[in-house]
C-alpha cells in the first residue's frame, strides 16, 4: 500500500505538542521528515483469520500452536467465535531515517520518530477497513496487541510465526522480543455475530497505563 500523507496531528501528540500550533521552525522540520519517510517507506501488511476455542490453558487459535492467556484477552474476546490475526510495517526504511537524525538533529529525530508512530497506525487503520469488508456482517472488536493488559508480550515470537511474517512483510523479532522493523505493529480482532460492547476498551487494561505519557497529559492515545 502507499501512504500519501501522514496524519500531523497525532504526530505532534506524540511529540509532546498536544493541540498546540506549532511555530514555523518545527512545521518545517515536520514537514521535511513527512517528506523523507512517504518517498522511503513502504507500508505493508498481512492478515488471518482463524476460529478460536476455550480451554483449561486459556484460548486456543485453533490449528496452530498459538494459546491466549490472561484475563484480558479473555474478556476482550467475550461472545466471539473467530480471530484475526493481523501485522503491519513501515518497514526498514523508516528505522534508518530515524537513525540517521538521532545521530544529527535530535528534534527531526522526535519528528521522524512520531511522524512514524502516526504512519504506522494509519497502516493498520487500512488494514482494519479490509478485514471488515472480509469479515461482514460479523462485529469487530478493537485491535488487542501482545503486551495489553496481561497477555504476554513473549507470545510475539509465536504469533509471527503463525502469520509468517519474514516471508510475507520482512518482520522479525529479537530474543529480546523487539520488532524489526521497529515500526510494526501486531493485533488481535475478534469476530462476534452479536454486537461488541464499547466498555471493552479503555487504559485500564493496556500494560503501559503507569508510564503513558498521554495520561500524564490528562490525553488518550489513538488506541482509546
Amino acid at each position: 500500500m502507499t501512504l500519501e500523507h501522514i496524519n500531523k496531528t497525532e504526530a505532534m501528540r506524540y511529540m509532546g505538542l498536544g493541540t498546540a500550533i506549532p511555530d514555523k521552525q518545527i512545521s518545517d522540520i515536520i514537514n521535511k521528515c513527512e517528506d523523507q519517510l512517504l518517498r522511503a517507506i513502504h507500508p505493508t501488511y498481512t492478515f488471518a483469520l482463524f476460529d478460536i476455542t476455550p480451554s483449561q490453558n486459556g484460548i486456543e487459535v485453533k490449528d496452530t500452536p498459538l494459546v491466549l492467556t490472561g484475563n484480558s484477552i479473555k474478556t476482550h474476546l467475550e461472545g466471539c467465535t473467530k480471530v484475526v490475526l493481523l501485522a503491519a510495517t513501515l518497514g526498514i526504511e523508516a528505522d534508518k531515517i530515524i537513525k540517521r537524525f538521532q545521530v544529527s538533529d535530535l528534534t527531526s529525530a522526535l519528528a521522524a520518530d512520531s511522524l512514524a508512530s502516526a504512519a504506522i497506525e494509519q497502516v493498520c487503520n487500512a488494514a482494519e477497513e479490509e478485514i471488515r469488508e472480509k469479515v461482514s456482517p460479523l462485529n469487530m472488536t478493537w485491535r488487542f496487541s501482545p503486551g495489553y493488559g496481561d497477555l504476554p508480550l513473549e507470545l510475539q515470537k509465536v504469533f509471527l510465526t503463525v502469520l509468517n511474517t519474514q516471508k510475507r512483510i520482512g518482520l522479525t523479532i529479537t530474543d529480546s522480543l523487539i520488532m524489526l522493523p521497529s515500526k510494526s505493529v501486531t493485533a488481535l480482532i475478534g469476530l462476534s455475530e452479536k454486537p461488541i460492547e464499547k466498555r471493552r476498551q479503555g487504559c485500564a487494561i493496556c500494560s503501559l497505563r503507569n508510564t503513558c505519557q498521554f495520561r500524564k497529559r490528562g490525553e488518550r492515545c489513538v488506541g482509546y
